[in-house]
């Protein structure tokens, strides 16, 4: 209500807003689009040094983003083998934690380790979380529908393998909420089931020495799942 009355009060053609996510800015994101008020949501750019601006959309909502990707491909003045070269240097440098716009949450890991008792002739399916406050803040659109929550997703996931007995499933549990309390990274924790590892966010495991290793990568909403089609690992998205 309070931002519909300042846009009414107002008279504006244009609102700024930072990253939409948050409850006050995705009231104002909301509003505009309702009084058919342009909005221009900023966020940070490709390194520290740049700011990126999204219209009327959220960075988050996947369709406008998706649109926006392969424009930003189609009209590039580089010739193709440059492209690829700028994309596969991105891709390489997460893996070295060069994350250039954000602090890297692979820092403290080391690549050579491997969960304890890891086995390389099970069939290792590896699951990467994502924070149940991201995913809840994500909007609509971001929802994969097949599950309620990525908390559910993975232990629904974690059921099923272990019930069916023919693959190992290692839960790595997103570095983000290492060293807050998190209730959904308790009840993770507490799987206890056959044929289930669980890394907790903290831990040293390597996130990228994981996917190398597995058989296969499952994820609903993180970018691991991208990224383990760039290093050739199968990768399911569960949604």
């Amino acid at each position: 209500l309070t931002s519909r009355r300042i846009l009414a009060e107002g008279d504006y053609d244009l609102v700024y807003v930072f990253n939409g996510r948050m409850g006050p800015l995705r009231g104002m994101l909301r509003a505009a689009q309702e009084a058919g008020v342009e909005a221009l949501v900023h966020e940070r750019g490709r390194d520290t040094q740049h700011y990126s601006l999204v219209d009327n959309c959220m960075p988050h909502d996947i369709a406008p983003m998706v649109a926006r990707v392969r424009r930003t491909w189609d009209e590039s003045d580089l010739d193709l083998d440059e492209r690829r070269r700028v994309a596969r240097e991105w891709y390489e440098g997460r893996t070295r934690g060069q994350m250039g716009s954000w602090f890297s949450y692979v820092d403290g890991q080391d690549e050579a380790t491997l969960p304890d008792g890891w086995d390389a002739d099970a069939h290792n399916v590896v699951l990467y979380t994502t924070t149940e406050f991201e995913y809840a803040s994500s909007g609509a659109e971001g929802r994969t529908g097949l599950y309620a929550s990525p908390t559910l997703a993975a232990e629904e996931i974690a059921r099923t393998l272990s019930e069916r007995g023919r693959a190992h499933l290692t839960v790595r549990l997103h570095p983000n909420p290492a060293g807050r309390d998190s209730s959904s990274v308790a009840r993770l924790l507490a799987l206890d089931r056959p044929r289930v590892t669980v890394v907790p966010p903290d831990s040293a495991v390597s996130t990228y020495g994981l996917m190398r290793a597995a058989d296969v990568v499952v994820t609903s909403g993180s970018t691991a799942g991208i990224e383990a089609s760039f290093w050739g690992r199968p990768s399911v998205l569960a949604g």
